[in-house]
């Protein structure tokens, strides 16, 4: 995984903005771990489905 530099967003929204500021901090190295993990878990969630034969419905959005 490549290093990479996490980015700060200041929440100029919340209340007592000026005088208390606050941040979120993004970890872009977050978004490459995501298809990994989903592909895994829907891996995990098929095997599953057929080991106790449920058919559930899928929200497909295209």
């Amino acid at each position: 995984m490549m290093e990479r530099e996490t980015f700060a967003i200041l929440k100029d929204h919340k209340d007592n903005f000026p005088n208390k500021v606050s941040c979120r901090f993004i970890n872009p190295a977050r978004s490459e771990m995501e298809p990994l993990s989903k592909v895994i878990l829907d891996r995990i969630n098929k095997s599953l489905r057929v080991i106790i034969k449920l058919n559930p419905w899928e929200n497909m959005v295209l």
